[in-house]
């Protein structure tokens, strides 16, 4: 058994689960030896004339036993299944987590993606350790009744898993286009959401429905060229094997004609020979048919092996004068020419408001992300100190605000709040308490995330960033929102990036950032 195909691809408990696989398909071989040596035998009985109830009912209860023990490996493979993706998806989470975020394309990859793994463990996995066992222990039966069959099928048993290696090489780069072509599209399809709004008032959606639309063609042409490769390399397997099985059979035969080989024994073999290939062509098509649970295992290794990113900044949760100290921060992200900040200092003093502005692309939303910790050493280089700042009372409010809960009170329970319906009162939201937050406008939206960092300041945050706040919502909920940052006034230190001049207006502190060269 190859260990690449099973390096990370179970978690250690699950490794008793693949132990147990290999004695259940060692049991099933032995019935398969069972069945085939009675039925010969009373073949041959009922052939003289003789009495094969004997023979017949060990046939029979060897096919019953092998029944049972082909369903015990489907269950138990389902089984390995769902915990081995529940342990690979916490683990995807966990790391995705310590890394400050993901990608969009992480979500198609943790869902979609991991759910083909169940190709590969209820199919691929139990037929390569059957393909391990019932074949070694088939053979030795098969040598022990007739070396000659034997010494055929020991020359023939490699040509299928030698012809497997070579297909698999040549459509693994396939799965991984179409794969690519899977994230490509999610990616997209994640940034047209997030800048819709923006889209619309400019008048670019068509070209965006365009962009999709070949994004979505080169999805279905890449996974119909990796099928049809899957379909022509299993009928290249089956061909294999049956002629193997067909080479054995005339070698029987002669043998049979000039009385060098007993009925007995070639009904023995023959039974026997179809068997001993069976586990390599189940392996062939199960090998295709786990070819996306692969691709997708293969890429969430590269993220849990990847190294761990680290948040490079000097912090220190406090400094003499309160409020928060920033020195020298730069950034540098690998993919852009130049520093997004460079050699910034900033002091903000407790309790105050410092609106930070300036034109897209000069750092307002990169040094708010690197102030909460979202930057790690993965993403870009980190350079400076900053003080004032606890993780633990700190309060964000990103471009993006998403929700988990089922209810706008449990949404904000959740981050700390002891009385959501004043929460819900301070940013106009009152009566809502029982509405899924997915039913929200997107400025209902955005004023149910300030809610929650008012709930965050309640239970004891110091700091609050807050990332375009107002953008991309109607004038109701714009004064909503400047009303509750109006609020935070000296109940906690607050930091804006904004480009809505109302709201620069209420800053005690203007910062203003230029592009960088």
């Amino acid at each position: 058994m190859k260990p690449a195909l099973l390096r990370g691809a179970l978690p250690g408990k699950a490794m008793s689960g693949l132990y147990l696989l290999g004695v259940l398909n060692a049991f099933k071989a032995a019935t398969m030896v069972a069945f085939a040596g009675g039925l010969a035998a009373a073949s041959l009985e009922l052939i003289h004339g003789q009495n094969a109830s004997g023979n017949l009912l060990l046939a029979a209860v060897a096919a019953v036993l092998r029944g049972l023990a082909v369903w015990a490996v489907a269950v138990l493979a389902q089984r390995i299944a769902l915990g081995a993706k529940e342990a690979l998806r916490a683990e995807l989470v966990e790391r995705w987590m310590d890394d400050g975020g993901a990608e969009p394309a992480a979500a198609v990859l943790a869902t979609r993606g991991l759910d083909a793994l169940d190709g590969y463990y209820t199919q691929f996995l139990p037929a390569l350790v059957s393909a391990a066992t019932v074949p070694l222990i088939l053979g030795l039966r098969i040598l022990s009744a007739d070396w000659v069959s034997a010494l055929i099928v020991l020359l023939t048993v490699p040509l299928i898993p030698l012809f497997m290696a070579l297909i698999g090489w040549h459509i693994q780069q396939k799965v991984s286009e179409a794969s690519g072509a899977l994230l490509r599209l999610s990616h997209h399809l994640a940034e047209l959401a997030r800048g819709l709004p923006v889209l619309i008032g400019v008048g670019r959606a068509a070209e965006q429905r365009a962009a999709l639309r070949e994004l979505g063609q080169e999805y279905r042409s890449r996974t119909m060229l990796t099928l049809r490769t899957a379909f022509l390399s299993a009928l290249a397997l089956e061909l294999a094997a049956t002629l193997s099985v067909a080479v054995v059979a005339v070698f029987i035969g002669v043998r049979l004609v000039y009385g060098q080989l007993g009925l007995e024994t070639g009904l023995l073999v023959l039974i026997l020979v179809a068997d001993c290939y069976l586990p390599l062509r189940e392996v062939g098509t199960a090998f295709h048919a786990s070819d996306d649970g692969r691709e997708a295992m293969r890429r969430a290794r590269l993220v849990l092996d990847a190294e761990r990113g680290r948040g490079v900044l000097s912090t220190e949760q406090s400094h003499p004068g309160g409020g928060v100290q920033v020195s020298g921060l730069s950034v540098h992200y690998p993919q852009r020419r130049g520093a997004a900040i460079s050699e910034l200092n900033l002091s903000v003093e407790p309790g105050t408001i410092c609106a930070v502005s300036g034109p897209s692309g000069c750092g307002k939303s990169t040094l708010l992300a690197a102030l909460a910790g979202q930057l790690t050493s993965n993403q870009a280089e980190l350079s400076g100190t900053v003080s004032g700042i606890d993780p633990d009372r700190l309060s964000w409010l990103s471009q993006q605000p998403g929700s988990t809960e089922t209810t706008v009170a449990a949404e904000l329970q959740l981050w700390g709040a002891e009385q959501p319906t004043v929460l819900l009162d301070a940013v106009g939201l009152s009566g809502r308490e029982g509405q899924h937050p997915a039913s929200l406008s997107p400025g209902q939206l955005r004023r149910l995330a300030l809610a929650r960092v008012l709930a965050r300041v309640e239970s004891g945050a110091q700091v609050v960033l807050l990332d375009e706040p107002t953008a991309h919502v109607d004038a109701e909920s714009a004064r909503w929102i400047e009303q509750a940052v109006l609020s935070l006034r000296s109940r906690a230190t607050v930091l804006l990036a904004s480009h809505d001049r109302r709201l620069l207006a209420l800053a005690d502190q203007h910062l203003e950032l230029e592009l960088t060269k």
